[in-house]
């Protein structure tokens, strides 16, 4: 048998398809980060939008305290109403009802709960025009309370826990370290 007779590859050739090789299998890890990165962020954005809402219900089901002959002043989270401008406030926790802190999976963590903090929530409740008198005052007919309830749902972007202790106004102030839902809501006396 001649040289010429024996096929086969070179090293060249060899080396030439592991490069393909090596690009290919990069393009797919690639494409797997970045599809990864962005379902964490979906999940986030979704579990968000559920604690917004939860906190949306909460409020209103505190606004039955306006029934009550004290106004809302006995209620959990309205009492805080304020006149503009209104600012975030941590909202109060109520054991085995709500808390400002959840888990990962949008869960109230309370007070020995090992999970740590995840998400949190801010209030910004203000007092619509023509309810401001009726802040400490049981409404009279036909006029009815009505509250702007501002929600506030913030996590880690890096996805370390948060510190739903932090000031509102720090939180504010650093938003390239967290992601944000907010969410607005009517809040009106029951009828």
């Amino acid at each position: 048998m001649t040289t010429h007779e024996l096929r086969g590859y070179t090293l060249v050739e060899v080396a030439v398809a592991l490069a393909v090789l090596a690009v290919g299998a990069a393009g797919i890890i690639a494409v797997q980060k970045a599809t990864g990165i962005g379902n964490v962020h979906a999940r986030n954005i979704a579990t968000a939008n559920r604690i917004a809402a939860k906190w949306a219900e909460r409020l209103q089901g505190d606004s039955l305290q306006w029934n009550e002959i004290n106004g809302y002043a006995n209620s959990h989270w309205l009492s805080q109403t304020t006149l503009p401008p209104a600012n975030w406030i941590i909202p109060a926790e109520v054991v085995n009802r709500a808390s400002p802190d959840a888990d990962v999976l949008g869960a109230d963590i309370y007070p020995g709960d090992p999970a740590a903090s995840a998400f949190c929530t801010h209030l910004r409740l203000l007092a619509l025009p023509g309810s401001a008198a009726h802040l400490t005052t049981p409404p009279e007919p036909p006029m009815v309370p009505a509250v702007r309830a501002e929600i506030r749902v913030f996590w880690r972007k890096s996805g370390d826990p948060a510190d739903c202790t932090t000031a509102p106004a720090t939180i504010t102030q650093q938003r390239e370290l967290y992601g944000f839902i907010h969410h607005v809501a009517g809040v009106t006396a029951p009828q």
